[in-house]
C-alpha cells in the first residue's frame, strides 16, 4: 500500500517539489556568501548539478504520468470567438491542473535559481551562456503552460476541452490564479510581453474575485 502511494503522481509531485525548494536553498544560501568569498565556485557547480538532476526526475515524471493526468492544449482557431479564451490547457479536473501548476511553478523557481548560479561561475564561456539561454527558455515555456491554464482554472474551460458559456468563477481556481499571474509577473525569466499579458490578465481575475465577494455578502444577507 505504501508502495502504491508513494506511485501516485500527486505525491510524486509533493517528493520533487521538495527536492527541489531544498536544492533551491542550498544553492541561494551559497550564493549569499559569494561576496565575502566563502563560496567556491566548485561548490555552486556542484549545486548547480544538483538542480540539474532534479530537473531531469520532473520531465521523467512528465513523461511517465499516467495519461488522465497529462495536460491537454488546445489552440486558437480562426473562427474563434474574440470574447472565449484564444488558446489554453485543460485537464481531468481543477485538482490536476492545480497539481500541475505547483509541478510547474517548482520548476520555474529552479530555473530562475539555475540562471543564477550559471552566472555567478567565473567561467562565463559558451557552454554556460548556453546553459543560461536554454534555462531562460525552459522557464518561459513554463511560464506560458500556467498562463494558458488559467481559463480552465477559472471555469471558462471544462474538462473536454470545451469553452462554458455562462461560466462562473470558481473560487479555488480564482485563487491559484491570481497566484500563477503574479509569479509571472514577477519572475526574472518572463519575457515582457508575458508580464504584460499576466498584468491584463489579473485586473480581470482580481474584478471576478471582487464581484463574487461582492456577490456572496449580498446572498448573506
Amino acid at each position: 500500500m505504501h508502495e502504491l502511494a508513494e506511485e501516485h503522481p500527486e505525491v510524486q509531485i509533493h517528493a520533487s517539489a521538495s527536492r527541489i525548494s531544498r536544492a533551491c536553498s542550498e544553492v541561494s544560501a551559497l550564493l549569499r556568501t559569494a561576496p565575502t568569498g566563502e563560496a567556491s565556485t566548485a561548490a555552486v557547480h556542484a549545486a548547480v548539478e544538483q538542480l540539474r538532476e532534479c530537473e531531469v526526475a520532473c520531465q521523467d515524471w512528465l513523461e511517465t504520468v499516467p495519461y488522465q493526468w497529462k495536460p491537454k492544449h488546445k489552440a486558437a482557431t480562426s473562427d474563434t470567438a474574440a470574447e472565449s479564451p484564444q488558446a489554453f490547457m485543460y485537464y481531468r479536473d481543477i485538482w490536476v491542473a492545480i497539481a500541475h501548476y505547483y509541478h510547474r511553478s517548482f520548476r520555474i523557481q529552479l530555473h530562475e535559481t539555475l540562471v543564477r548560479a550559471m552566472q555567478f561561475s567565473s567561467d562565463a564561456g559558451g557552454d554556460v551562456l548556453a546553459s543560461i539561454e536554454r534555462s531562460q527558455k525552459a522557464g518561459r515555456e513554463l511560464i506560458e503552460e500556467n498562463m494558458l491554464s488559467v481559463p480552465f482554472l477559472l471555469g471558462q474551460v471544462d474538462s473536454c476541452g470545451d469553452v462554458v458559456k455562462d461560466w462562473l468563477p470558481l473560487e479555488l481556481g480564482l485563487f491559484h490564479a491570481a497566484v500563477a499571474l503574479k509569479m509571472i509577473v514577477r519572475s526574472p525569466l518572463a519575457a515582457e510581453g508575458q508580464k504584460e499579458r499576466a498584468r491584463e490578465f489579473m485586473e480581470a481575475v482580481l474584478h471576478m474575485a471582487r464581484r463574487e465577494t461582492t456577490e456572496n455578502r449580498f446572498a448573506a444577507q
